[in-house]
C-alpha cells in the first residue's frame, strides 16, 4: 500500500485559475482541482472519458447540449470525444479521474 497526503502533492496550474495536483495510480489517473471563482473553462474536447465529483462549490458544466449547476457531492461523467465547458460559480473543488491515463497531467 501507498500512503500520503495530497497536500504534499506539489500543485500546478494547469489551466489559468485551474490548480491540480495528480495522483498517478497505474492506470488511473485522478486529479484534485481547486478552482478559483468565475474560472472559465473554455469549449474543448480529448479522447478520454472523464468522472467529475465535485466535493465543494457550485460549478456550471456543459456536456454537449446539456448544462447543469453542480454542487457538493455531484457527479458528471463526459464520454470520450463529447465537447464540454465550464464555469466556477463560486470557488471549487473538484475530483477528476480520467481514462486512459492523461499524460499531460504527468
Amino acid at each position: 500500500m501507498v500512503s500520503f497526503e495530497v497536500q504534499d502533492i506539489q500543485e500546478r496550474e494547469f489551466i489559468p485559475e485551474f490548480c491540480g495536483r495528480a495522483v498517478q495510480a497505474e492506470n488511473v489517473p485522478l486529479m484534485h482541482w481547486e478552482i478559483e471563482s468565475g474560472a472559465e473553462l473554455s469549449e474543448h474536447l480529448h479522447q478520454h472519458k472523464q468522472v467529475s465529483n465535485s466535493v465543494a462549490g457550485k460549478f456550471m458544466t456543459n456536456i454537449g447540449s446539456q448544462s447543469h449547476l453542480m454542487t457538493n457531492g455531484e457527479v458528471a461523467v463526459t464520454p470520450s470525444g463529447a465537447v464540454h465547458s465550464g464555469r466556477a460559480i463560486t470557488q471549487c473543488r473538484f475530483l477528476d479521474v480520467f481514462h486512459p491515463v492523461r499524460e499531460n497531467y504527468k
